[in-house]
């Protein structure tokens, strides 16, 4: 990132902010200004004096009290949430090939009760050992007497008649008990950070009415206000979805029309966030999954979505609108035409006549 002072003086004192460029798109600035790749003190000074003259920056601002909290937080919770990915996936592996019978019977492995079966009983064999009486008292035990009987019964039974592969052997434990030891920590590392999130959301305003908009739940508003900060202070939307490169990067020329993908610059975590917040507002609310039936590929139909949705946030901000106001009701923009007859107010056109024009 290329940084560029450019002061005022106030009083006796000089302030001195700092003006951002952009990396990648500084070294093709800087092969432009001689037809030459080289880099040079002197070069790079005036290119960065050129570039700010011609008010082609961005203008840091830092983060301060809870909004500098917040971005923090969102930046720590990468970590413990990458390492809580891959556990879960090896666990049901495991679970797949040593006891299939495991997952009917309960609907997460992550539950009190169920890892208490498979820190004790993991296998059928030792279910069938332990017998249904023990497995009660011991799920009865670890969830404060909060289960009953009727899931030991349905477990004992489907041991009887398991097809996993047998085991018992002391070596055939480690595999299961790694990943329970990697994931406990991860977890409970990703549900301290969480917390301490939500704790820094009670403390913006604003921030309880962004839950309301679909898909956006505590985790995306929180990790969207962790990484854009206050986008309040955007003045159109499209400068936060530059941020999080969630904007279209259209390849036109002519009457060719090539691919049309998103630019993935920016924050990453911001967009992944707006990403997923999609699928969630398309499953629950039928309004919007009304807007994601169309001609489109899938996945350009969710960040159609994701990006809509970020705009309803952003006015509801900027402006105090609801969702009704910031348009809502219109149609989803596509990334390859322009806009549709809804938004633009313009009457539908004819549709066209195959064939030969016959004269007037």
């Amino acid at each position: 990132m290329a940084l560029a002072p450019h002061g005022s003086v106030q009083g006796s004192a000089v302030t001195t902010p700092l003006a951002c460029q952009n990396r990648q798109r500084a070294p093709s600035l800087f092969s432009g200004a001689d037809n030459s790749p080289t880099q040079s003190d002197p070069k790079d000074a005036g290119v960065i004096a050129r570039l700010v003259a011609e008010g082609r920056f961005q203008t840091w601002r830092q983060r301060e009290g809870v909004w500098a909290e917040r971005q923090t937080l969102a930046v720590v919770r990468r970590q413990p949430r990458q390492a809580v990915t891959p556990w879960p996936n090896r666990v049901a592996g495991w679970l797949v090939l040593s006891c299939p019978e495991f997952p009917p019977v309960f609907t997460r492995w992550s539950g009190q009760a169920a890892l208490w079966v498979l820190d004790h009983a993991p296998w059928p064999a030792e279910v069938q050992t332990q017998g249904v009486d023990a497995l009660a008292a011991g799920r009865r035990g670890a969830t404060h007497h909060r289960v009953g009987r009727q899931r030991a019964q349905r477990l004992w039974a489907a041991a009887q008649t398991s097809v996993g592969v047998p085991g018992g052997v002391p070596g055939a434990r480690y595999p299961l008990h790694g990943c329970l030891a990697a994931w406990r920590p991860a977890g409970a590392a990703l549900a301290a950070t969480e917390r301490a999130q939500a704790r820094c959301r009670a403390a913006i305003p604003a921030a309880a009415w962004r839950q309301t908009i679909p898909g956006w739940g505590p985790v995306v508003t929180g990790t969207v206000l962790g990484e854009l900060g206050a986008w309040a202070r955007c003045h159109d939307p499209r400068e936060a979805l530059k941020m999080s490169g969630l904007h279209w990067a259209h390849a036109r020329a002519g009457y060719h029309h090539g691919r049309t993908p998103i630019r993935k610059r920016g924050r990453p975590g911001a967009r992944l966030a707006l990403y997923q917040a999609a699928p969630a507002a398309v499953a629950h609310d039928p309004a919007w999954r009304h807007r994601a039936e169309n001609p489109w590929a899938p996945q350009a139909a969710r960040v159609a979505v994701a990006a809509k949705l970020w705009r309803v946030a952003w006015a509801w901000a900027r402006h105090g609108m609801p969702d009704e106001a910031a348009g809502c009701s219109r149609r989803v923009r596509s990334p390859r035409r322009g806009p549709g007859p809804v938004e633009s107010g313009a009457r539908e056109a004819p549709p066209l006549q195959k064939g030969r024009p016959t004269r007037a």
